[in-house]
C-alpha cells in the first residue's frame, strides 16, 4: 500500500524540499517511501517495521525522521515508543503521515508534542510534525527580571 493521496505526497515532498536534510531516518511499513523524491545528499536509513524500533540503536542522530504508515500491525505502546525515541534521541524534526484509523489517535500525537499540519479526507490520513525549534516558545515572564530580584539580596535574610 502506498500513499494514494497525491496531496499528502505533495505536502511531504514540499516539506522534504524545504528541510533539505543531510541525514534522514524513514520508517515505512507500506513501501510508500519509494514515491518520495529524496534529496540527493540525504542518507536515508529505512526501517521497514515499526515494531523493530530496536534497530534504531545503530543510527546516529539525524536532522529529519519521517514515519509513513498506519501502525495497524503493532500495539499502541510500541508505536508511541517508536515515535518517542525518534523525537527524543534520533532526530531534531519528526514528520508523521498515517491513517486516522490506525492504532494511534490524535490525542496520542498531541501528547507526544506533535501538531497536525494537514488532514486528508481521501484516504483518511493525517500529517503531523514535531520540531524541537518551534515546540515551545519562551514566555516573557520566564527571565531573571522576575525571578532573581537582585535589589533585595543584601536587605533581607531569606
Amino acid at each position: 500500500m502506498t500513499l494514494m493521496n497525491p496531496a499528502l505526497l505533495n505536502d511531504l515532498q514540499a516539506l522534504l524540499q524545504q528541510a533539505k536534510p543531510s541525514s534522514l531516518v524513514i520508517v515505512d511499513n507500506h513501501g510508500s517511501a519509494k514515491d518520495l523524491d529524496l534529496p540527493a545528499d540525504a542518507k536515508p536509513f529505512l526501517l521497514q517495521q515499526p515494531s523493530h524500533w530496536r534497530a534504531l540503536d545503530d543510527v546516529e542522530r539525524c536532522e529529519l525522521a519521517v514515519v509513513l504508515g498506519d501502525f495497524e500491525q503493532c500495539e499502541t505502546r510500541e508505536a508511541i515508543t517508536l515515535l518517542g525515541r525518534l523525537r527524543d534521541l534520533y532526530s531534531k524534526r519528526l514528520l508523521c503521515a498515517f491513517s486516522r484509523h490506525g492504532s494511534l489517535s490524535k490525542n496520542d500525537c498531541i501528547a507526544l508534542g506533535m501538531s497536525e499540519l494537514h488532514r486528508f479526507d481521501s484516504p483518511d490520513w493525517s500529517l503531523y510534525e514535531f520540531n524541537i525549534h518551534s515546540y515551545k516558545h519562551v514566555p516573557d515572564w520566564l527571565n531573571s527580571r522576575f525571578w532573581a530580584n537582585p535589589e533585595m539580596w543584601d536587605k533581607h535574610r531569606w
